[in-house]
């Protein structure tokens, strides 16, 4: 099975090198490909890595589009490509790199067509911002219930698999700029084969959230729309 990592990344070089590095020792007969939205400035890749792997590719965006259409070009690089399996990670040190192998186990298999990396100690309650959060996620799930019968508790998580059917299926549609639910909202609807895999999320090593309280609005606003509008498409006329 070939396998695609796509990184996105917004001014995560601290953590960018270590990670690619970490996939190259891990999958050597892996791609990589790390797509810059607009980092100021630029990404570099570690020239000892891009020495070791032919393989590991950088793609720059002039400027910040956001994770949408940064999905987009992964989906496209890897439908053009001959991979069989897509897989999601950030360069915050959030994702943890043992949790591969589960997440794509379904896939290589043939049970699934989407797996996600579903956070255990994804509900936090520290903060006003971080109860508000995890209202939108509960509100989220609920709704996924609801209208997709889904057992999904965290439709937010940027640590997921596709194989090439899901990923047709997206490529499909234009992806808003926080396009997680939108994605499981594509695949469920088309009757695809969603799988979860449970993991722990690490704590954040690099960076820090950019999501501040307006974008957390906005994120809950365009989700539960955009589930209410897959669910008057689901109707039958």
């Amino acid at each position: 099975m070939k396998l695609l990592f796509m990184i996105p990344s917004l001014n995560d070089q601290l953590g960018l090198s270590e990670l690619v590095n970490s996939l190259v020792n891990s999958y050597p007969l892996c791609s990589i490909l790390v797509i810059d939205d607009g980092s100021e400035p630029p990404l570099i890749l570690n020239k000892q890595i891009l020495l070791r792997s032919s393989k590991v590719f950088l793609h720059r965006i002039a400027f910040n589009v956001g994770l949408g259409l940064v999905t987009s070009v992964a989906i496209d690089y890897f439908l053009d490509g001959d991979f069989d399996i897509l897989i999601r990670l950030d360069a915050d040190g959030q994702h943890p790199l043992s949790e591969i192998e589960g997440l794509i186990l379904s896939l290589k298999s043939g049970q699934a067509d989407v797996v996600w990396g579903e956070r255990i100690n994804h509900m936090t309650h520290g903060s006003t911002k971080q109860f508000f959060g995890t209202l939108t996620k509960y509100a989220t799930s609920w709704m996924g219930k609801l209208i997709f019968n889904s057992q999904i508790d965290d439709w937010f998580t940027g640590f997921f698999a596709l194989n090439r059917t899901a990923s047709k299926y997206i490529s499909r549609s234009h992806l808003e700029r926080y396009c997680e639910v939108q994605i499981l909202c594509i695949c469920l609807s088309a009757n695809l084969i969603v799988k979860t895999h449970r993991i722990h999320q690490l704590d954040r090593q690099f960076g820090k959230s950019r999501i501040g309280w307006l974008d957390g609005i906005f994120i809950f606003l365009r989700s539960t729309l955009m589930m209410i509008l897959y669910a008057l498409r689901m109707q039958p006329k």
